[in-house]
Order: C-alpha cells, then structure tokens, then sequence
C-alpha cells in the first residue's frame, strides 16, 4: 500500500493519528502537533531534499489542521461549556429529535440559541421526569440545573462529546418551572429529514411485528432502539453490530439497486453517477449523518465524481479524503468508536482484500466454481475487515465474537435483501397489497436473521472477554510484527517508524484506560423500584447484591449493569422466605461463578452447580483491593456491610422492622435502603424506592445512581449532577 502518490491519505492518516492522541491521551499534543507541522513545513522550505518529497509537506499540513481544529474546539465549546457546569441558568434551544424514555425520565436532545442571554450554540441533553409536549424542532424556553454530562466516566463523556453534546441539564421540580414552547411555521430542512426517517420506521413496524420488524429497521435506518434487549444481547454475541449500524454495505446496496435501474432505463453514464451523488446526499441526510454514513459517503462520491469527469478514483485517497473532512468538521469523531471501527474495518478491505482476491482469483467459469468462489470471496471480505478493526474493539469495547466471521457469511446478503425489501415496502406503503408482499419477504429474512444470531450466541465460548491489558499487549505485537515482516523486503525506515508510533499510542490509550478503572471501586444502585439491588465493581470483578423483592425487570436491569459481556463473579441474595423469581432470572441473564444464599432450594441445585453455591446467614468475601463484604441475614433483616478500600457502605437488603437492626449496621459513609431507620448515622443515604424523600437521594427521582470510590474518598454521581 504505497501512500507516496496519495495525498489525501497521507493527511487523513495523519490527522486520525494526531487526534487520536489528543483525545485519547493528552490534549495538551494539540499545540505540540501544530509546533511539529510547523517545524516540517520550515524542513521542507530550507532542504531542496525534503521539498521533492511531497510526504512531508501533507504531514505538516495535517498536523497543523488537526492541532488548530482541535483548539478551536476545546476554547470555544469544551472550556465554556466546563464554565457553565452546576449553575441554574435560562436556556433557550431548539429541540433536535423525539424524547427518549429511561429509568422513569424523558430526555431531550436540543441545541442551544442562548443561555443567560449569551448566545453560545452547543449540544444539550435534558432529562425530565414529565413528558414535556413539545416536538422536533420546536424552540423551547426555561430554566434549568446545568452539569457536567459523563462526569462519571470518561468512556461516556468522549461518547456524548464526539456527538456534539457537552452538557446535561436536569429539571427538579418541573410543576413549577414555566417552560415556554414555540413551534416555528417554517421548519428547517433537516426537520423534513427526520420526518422522513421516522414515516419509515412507523411504515415498516406497521407491517412488521415485534423484533422482526426492529431488526429491520435496524438495519435500514440504524435506529435499534425498538430491537428489545434479549435480540440485542444476541447480536452482540453473534459479532454482527455493525450489521446494525447504516455504513458501506447499506448505502452501497442501494446505489448498486439505484444504479442497476437506471441503466435498465438507459440513463447515460454521467447523468447516472449525478443522481448517485444526490441519493447519497439523501441517504446521509435521512440517516442523520452518522460518522459510519458520511465515511462511506464520502467515499461513494469520490467516486461517482471521478465517473463524471472520466476520472479513476482510489480507494485509499478516498478514505484518507473521508477521514480528513469529518476530523475537521468534528475533531471529536476519534472518539466515537462506531467510526473507528468502521473506519479500519474499511482500511483492511481496501488493504488486505486485493491481496486475498489475487490468491482466489481464477479465470474458470464452470457452475461449480462459481459458488465456490463467491463464499470464499465473502470471507475473505469479512477476514479483511475483522483483522483491521479488531485492535480497536480489544482495546475499547473489551470482548470478541469469537464466531463473527461465520455470522456475517450467514446473513449479510440477507441482511442487504432484507434492507432492501423493507425500504421498499416503506416506499411502496400507499400500494397496500404490493407493500405486503415486500413486507413479508423482509419479515421472513428478519427472522431468519435472528434465528441465526440466537443459535451462534448460545454456541461455547461465543463471546471472549478481553479487557485485560495482556491483550492489548498482545494485539499490539502482533500488529507491529506481522507490518515489519510485510515490509521486510521494503528498506524504507519511515514506514516502521509509523508502524511503531501507531502500536505505541494504541498500547498507551489501552493500558491507561484499564489501570485508571483499576484504581476505583464503584457501587451502582439500580433503580429497580421498591426492591434493593446492587452492582459493586472491583478490578475485573463484579458483585451482584439482591433483595427479597421480586421486579420483573431487575434480571434486565442487572445485566446493564454488567455490561455488555453479562458476568458476575459473585451473585449473594436475600432469600429467607424461599428463592425469589428474581435470583432465577438474573442467573438465567448473565454468567454466575459463585451464589450465596443464606438458604437454598433443590430448585437452586436443578439449574446451578452445587459446588459453586455457598449457603451461610453469616459470611465474609473478600474482594481484593482492601474491599471486603460482610453478609447477614435473619428473619427481621438482611444486611450486606460493603467495605469498598477506606469507605463503608451499608446496604439494607430486606427490613420488616427498622428498629430490630443492630445498631453496629447503622453507622458509615452512605446507606443504601428502601425504608430508613430511625436512628442512623450516615454521611448520606440512597433510597431505592419510587419515593422522593427530601434532603436525600432516590432512584425514584434520578435513576440507577453510581458511587466512585478511591482510598478514603467516594463520588456519587447520578445523571443530573454530582453529588
């Protein structure tokens, strides 16, 4: 993959390279990017060597870019939105899309036409606990509690940001606010667009029931908020995600479709790759120009323009133009992992599936061959793009599908023909019987989709989990070594040079990430109504703690908790009055090495090993990282003491009477409890119930709250504020 004639790959490269460590890193290589784009560009003006070279120059230039980009960035929406963290202010915005619904509150995505009067246009994510009537691009005036958003975890800050969001605002007490609601007589295009999407996804739900017409949508819109959890879980598991999320393969579908059509009308060539163009655009638009999209748009038009002109494009430019655009645009996007996923598993089709396709290439076109060839051509593709992406997701999603490659050979060209039978549909709604037929074609191929990601997730060992820094370790020299021995033949020391740069910053970003996790211990609270339930996570190590109350969704909220390899290394619930349906289902949801039960059932025994079940009222885990748990439980009360380094934690499990608790239990740093006790001494007290109690916090009011604990000093952070 020579780079010498392909300048815009050398600076979209080079500008991926230099934000990635900004983001990732430090942003402080903001200014030393700049000052090393300046030096080469000093290098290249002074040494007749360096100026024949073109590599040099579209470095520097690149490097200056990103560091000027990423400033302007960081000075005008990060450090002024910091500013405006944990103040009441008067916000004035425009509402961007529908309210999504979790943990009992609305959320609003809007942008900002003022604050306090000042104007200042920034991304704002508000949560409501009261569904406010208001509708997408409608301007919206009130005043609310602004934050920091992801204060809690850097991952989820650098998600929020690289959308363009930067704050949170909450509303406390919403019957007393006044919130003033305009909605504008001329909407702005991208409302039409949003529109769109939306008659779409309503069309085809329309059609479609349930999962099998989520899995469509999903698949055509990106949207898989209505896949439920259980299919999502699955196709996690399967390793087909980015099936799910609108990229290449879609848009290429259907320009394939477009363009077949209009050369069946016998459109001229030009005037074909021109209406190519403007359906990408189209595309894009609808689908909310997602990174994943706009690369591959990017890309596609690249290369109707070249038609149009008579002009060969080049796949590599072409993603290096990709990918310089949209770090200009949002510097950020390097911290979206759907587009850095997308992005190499693009650069190791372009790269590698040449060299696969010359090995498979044959001039035979006898009908045995034939099929022989197109499997093997799909996984070669697939082999292509999971070798280039799959440093990223060891490094930042933390497990591999271990059968991906032999899920996307079952389904991606079902995948495509069901995208395109329910766009179809969608499109063809008003013609009814015609519609249907299309709809059941997509139905049927959904649902031969699910049924394969169910069957391949349930397989041994489907999903490795590897958040340990050995494997990033490990990925890195694999990568660095299998380069260097590619290039063995090449003398050119500047590519090793890079190759070892690149290994460098993925292991930095990998080890820091895991040795900065490792240093805390956190507690999670669900919100789980009446019920108490607990997540602690120590290192690698998670414990689940569950009360005797029964909630139909505490197996889901558990598993959330988790994340997205469902795996608890201890499970210890309150079960005196017999095992609770909720202790069955958690087990059934997610990966249980060790139970405690102070009693156990045969029924315990009939779905779990025997020998990993410890039965006691009284007993003491040790966590490691100087945490430990202290477990008791009687007919009056059940009581997990939680030493989590040099804080105390008590959690109230189950408590006919307060007052028949020892007094030793009620004395730390924060109680979590459904019903308080009388006399208690606690810094503060957490509420698992759908009650507001005032001065106190409650996952009523705020969801699943989060406590961050190191050495002697805890944080608990909620989705409104911190605390």
């Amino acid at each position: 993959m020579n780079l010498k004639y392909r300048p815009m790959a050398i600076m979209g490269f080079s500008s991926l390279f230099a934000l990635f460590i900004c983001v990732h890193i430090t942003d402080s290589f903001s200014y030393i990017s700049i000052f090393v784009g300046m030096a080469l560009l000093i290098i290249c003006a002074l040494f007749s060597r360096f100026r024949e070279r073109v590599t040099p120059f579209f470095i520097a230039s690149a490097l200056i870019i990103s560091g000027v980009s990423f400033e302007l960035l960081s000075e005008y929406k990060i450090s002024y939105a910091d500013k405006l963290s944990d103040k009441e202010a008067y916000v004035v915005a425009t509402v961007l899309d529908e309210p999504e619904y979790s943990s009992s509150k609305y959320y609003y995505t809007v942008e900002t036409r003022s604050i306090d009067n000042a104007n200042f246009r920034v991304k704002l994510r508000i949560s409501a606990p009261n569904y406010i009537e208001v509708g997408p691009y409608d301007i919206i005036k009130l005043k609310m509690n602004l934050y920091e958003i992801g204060s809690f975890s850097k991952d989820i800050k650098l998600y929020y940001n690289s959308k363009g969001i930067f704050l949170g605002g909450y509303i406390y007490n919403y019957d007393d606010i006044p919130i003033e609601i305009e909605s504008p007589e001329k909407k702005p295009v991208d409302y039409y667009f949003l529109k769109l999407r939306k008659t779409i996804e309503k069309r085809i739900l329309d059609k479609l029931p349930n999962d099998i017409g989520a899995v469509s949508v999903g698949m055509l819109t990106g949207n898989r908020d209505y896949i439920s959890d259980e299919i999502y879980s699955c196709i996690k598991g399967a390793g087909v995600v980015p099936v799910f999320a609108v990229s290449g393969m879609h848009l290429s579908v259907w320009i394939m479709g477009l363009h077949s059509l209009l050369e069946i009308l016998r459109l001229k060539k030009r005037l074909n790759s021109a209406i190519g163009i403007v359906f990408t655009l189209l595309f894009m638009a609808v689908t909310g120009f997602s990174p994943s999209v706009c690369r591959a748009g990017i890309m596609l038009i690249v290369v109707l323009v070249g038609d149009l002109f008579y002009r060969r494009s080049d796949a590599i430019n072409s993603l290096g133009l990709a990918a310089l655009l949209l770090c200009i645009v949002n510097p950020l996007i390097v911290a979206d992992i759907g587009f850095l996923l997308s992005f190499s598993s693009t650069l190791g089709i372009v790269a590698l599936n040449p060299i696969f396709k010359k090995r498979l290439s044959s001039k035979s076109n006898n009908i045995f061959i034939k099929p022989f060839k197109m499997i093997t051509e799909s996984i070669a593709v697939s082999i292509s793009a999971t070798v280039g992406s799959v440093g990223f997701v060891i490094a930042f999603i933390g497990y591999v599908s271990v059968y991906a490659i032999l899920s996307n050979l079952l389904i991606t060209y079902a995948a495509s023909l069901c995208m395109l039978t329910a766009g179809l549909s969608a499109l063809f709604y008003p013609l009814g019987t015609f519609s249907d037929g299309l709809a059941i074609i997509s139905g049927c191929l959904s649902k031969y989709i699910i049924a394969v990601v169910e069957k391949i997730s349930g397989f041994p060992q489907a999903v490795i989990d590897t958040s340990g820094e050995y494997w990033i370790i490990g990925t890195v020299i694999v990568y660095a070594a299998v380069f260097i021995i590619c290039n063995s033949h090449n003398n050119n020391i500047f590519k090793k040079i890079i190759c070892v740069a690149v290994a460098a910053v993925i292991a930095c970003e990998g080890l820091l990430y895991h040795y900065e996790t490792d240093e805390y211990s956190y507690l999670r609270v669900l919100s789980t109504e009446e019920s108490v339930n607990v997540v602690i996570s120590e290192d690698e190590h998670k414990t689940v703690l569950l009360s005797g109350k029964d909630y139909k969704y505490t197996s889901q909220s558990v598993s959330s908790a988790l994340g997205t390899v469902p795996k608890a290394s201890l499970l210890i619930a309150d079960t005196v009055d017999g095992e609770p349906a909720s202790v069955f289902n958690v087990l059934k949801a997610a990966s249980v090495n060790k139970l405690v039960l102070p009693k156990a059932s045969q029924s315990v025994y009939s779905i779990f090993d025997r020998s990993r079940v410890i039965v006691a009222s009284k007993s003491e885990i040790d966590l490691g990282n100087n945490s430990k748990i202290t477990f008791f439980c009687c007919d009056e009360y059940s009581v997990a003491v939680c030493d989590l380094q040099m804080i105390r934690a008590t959690i109230i499990l189950r408590s006919d009477d307060t007052s028949s608790i020892p007094d030793k239990f009620l004395s730390g740093d924060v109680l979590v409890c459904s019903s308080l006790p009388e006399k208690c001494e606690f810094k503060r007290v957490i509420f698992a119930s759908e009650d507001k109690v005032e001065n106190e916090i409650s996952t009523g009011e705020y969801g699943d709250i989060n406590i961050k604990i190191k050495n002697d000093k805890y944080k608990i952070v909620i989705e409104k504020e911190d605390v």
